[in-house]
């Protein structure tokens, strides 16, 4: 995964100056994501979902930084999942080695780490001076492939509250385009969290600890192997 997004990296750069002249990014959304049932790993030996839905984030961010624009906007793409989590982040066990794996705890905590990187990227940017933002959302829940190896009541649910994935990127265009947005906003469909327009709510209260946020940002940079430096 690691060695994949640093080749990804290198070829948007590579792109952008070859269609533009620079390489100039100003909106960057972070939207790769799995729920697996079973637990699997990464060729680095990370726990799958938390592998794909944050660090990845993590360092392909870093690497395209020199992209880009100075007002870019940042949008790690989050999930109301994020609030459902019964015991946030276990920084001992990341990869849960030694706990019974549960496919929607560990979904729930990767989408967690979503907010904490965008509030804490933000943080940064502002001591950094620098004009560049980031913010978060749950785009609502989409008739995508994302649950297609959950049945039973899951199918229920998805008939009910789920929305067709073109209508829901209104939520994500919003975030990566509105720029009265500040640094750490998190948006929600209006409706039921699931589906409807964008708008603006608190995240839940665990994701505003700013310690927790520390944390997991130098533990990333541990994990993948590149110091992130804003400045």
């Amino acid at each position: 995964m690691v060695a994949a997004v640093a080749r990804t990296a290198s070829m948007l750069e590579t792109d952008l100056k070859g269609l533009l002249g620079s390489a100039t990014l100003d909106a960057l959304i972070l939207n790769a994501g799995c729920l697996n049932l079973e637990k699997s790993s990464t060729k680095q030996g990370l726990e799958m979902t938390m592998g794909v839905c944050h660090f990845g984030h993590f360092l392909f961010t870093a690497l395209v930084w020199p992209c880009l624009s100075a007002d870019a906007r940042i949008v790690p793409v989050s999930s109301v999942g994020h609030t459902w989590t019964k015991t946030g982040i276990d920084f001992e066990d990341i990869n849960w080695d030694k706990r019974n794996y549960d496919a929607y705890e560990v979904y729930f905590q990767a989408k967690l780490a979503n907010v904490y990187f965008t509030k804490e990227l933000g943080r940064r940017s502002e001591a950094a001076g620098l004009k560049i933002t980031a913010t978060t959302l749950s785009p609502g829940f989409g008739r995508s492939g994302l649950y297609r190896d959950f049945t039973g009541c899951m199918d229920c649910v998805a008939g009910w509250v789920s929305e067709e994935n073109d209508k829901l990127s209104i939520n994500t265009m919003r975030a990566a385009t509105d720029m009265t947005l500040k640094n750490g906003d998190y948006l929600v469909p209006k409706r039921m969290g699931f589906y409807g327009p964008p708008i603006v709510v608190p995240a839940s209260e665990l994701s505003e600890d700013k310690t927790i946020a520390t944390k997991l940002w130098a533990k990333s940079e541990e994990i993948v192997g590149q110091k992130f430096q804003i400045g």
